[in-house]
């Protein structure tokens, strides 16, 4: 179960495209209900992993479920940014917008 102050308020803002996308990526690539999404720090920017949930974890929920996990330090980092998914040159990706 998670901690009231995990998730006292949205850290950002996901899109309903990228709600969508997360959650086919939930059912299709999470084989446990132990695994999570995880949004992670990249060279590029950032980057989805699936992980195992931490109890340090600031979860983002959509209606209730937990969606998306991110470490303490990226947390304040990515606060008011916004995750969507979009058609682009390279095909369909998530973009991160603060």
């Amino acid at each position: 179960m998670l901690g009231k102050e995990r998730r006292l308020k949205p850290i950002i803002h996901i899109t309903d495209r990228a709600s969508k996308h997360l959650r086919e990526v939930l059912t299709t690539r999470a084989n446990s209900p132990n695994r999570c999404l995880r949004l992670v720090a990249a060279p590029a920017g950032a980057g989805l992993v699936l992980d195992r949930p931490r109890d340090e974890d600031k979860v983002v929920e959509i209606d209730g479920r937990p969606i998306l996990h991110l470490h303490p330090i990226l947390a304040p980092v990515l606060d008011g940014a916004t995750l969507d998914y979009a058609d682009s040159s390279d095909g369909p990706q998530l973009t991160l917008v603060k």
